[in-house]
C-alpha cells in the first residue's frame, strides 16, 4: 500500500476511535439520565415544553403511555442507537486496521463486513421506527414527512445492498485466495 492510502486509513481509524469515545461518553450520560428519570421522575411541568431527542412533546396525546414511559422508551431507542454505533465504529476501525496491515481478503474481514451490514440495516430500521414513533400520538391526525421517511428507509436498504455487494466481493476474494494457497 502506498503512503497516501496508509495516511488516509490512519486518519479514518483515528476518527472512528474518537467517535467511539464520544459515543461511549454519551452512553454513560444516557444511563445517568435514565436512572434520574426512573427513580426521581421527570421535572414538574416538563411535558408542555419538552424536547426529547428532537421530538417536541407539546403536541402529542399520550393516552396509552405516561410521559415517563414515553421518555424511557425514547431513552431505550437512544441506548440501542448508541451501542449499535459504538460497535459499528469498532468494526470499521478494526477492518481498516486489518487493511492497513495487508490483510485484505481474510475471514475476519468478512465477519466485520457482515456485522457492519447488519448494524447499518438495524440502525436504519430503528431510525425509521424512531421517526414514525410519534405519528400515532399526534392529536391533530396529520402525518407529515411520510415521503421522506419512505425515501430514507429506501436509502438504508440501498446502502445495505451496497455493503452486501462489497461482502460478496470480499467473500469471492477469500475463496480465490484459499484456492491459490492450496495450489501453491
Amino acid at each position: 500500500m502506498n503512503k497516501p492510502t496508509r495516511f488516509i486509513i490512519a486518519v479514518l481509524t483515528v476518527i472512528f476511535l474518537i467517535g467511539q469515545i464520544i459515543f461511549g461518553i454519551a452512553f454513560f450520560n444516557l444511563i445517568i439520565a435514565t436512572l434520574i428519570v426512573f427513580f426521581s421522575g421527570l421535572p414538574k411541568d416538563s411535558f408542555g415544553n419538552s424536547d426529547y431527542f428532537g421530538i417536541d412533546m407539546s403536541h402529542y396525546n399520550l393516552s396509552f403511555l405516561s410521559e415517563r414511559q414515553f421518555v424511557l422508551l425514547i431513552f431505550l431507542f437512544g441506548f440501542i442507537v448508541l451501542l449499535g454505533t459504538f460497535f459499528l465504529f469498532q468494526y470499521l476501525r478494526t477492518l481498516l486496521l486489518n487493511l492497513n496491515e495487508g490483510e485484505v481478503f481474510s475471514e475476519y474481514n468478512l465477519k466485520y463486513i457482515r456485522r457492519i451490514m447488519f448494524l447499518y440495516l438495524g440502525g436504519g430500521i430503528i431510525n425509521f421506527l424512531y421517526e414514525i414513533l410519534p405519528v400515532p400520538m399526534i392529536s391533530t391526525n396529520t402525518i407529515s414527512n411520510t415521503g421522506n421517511l419512505i425515501i430514507g428507509l429506501f436509502n438504508v436498504f440501498m446502502m445495505t445492498s451496497g455493503i452486501y455487494t462489497l461482502y460478496f466481493v470480499f467473500k469471492y476474494g477469500v475463496r480465490l485466495k484459499k484456492d491459490n494457497e492450496e495450489i501453491i
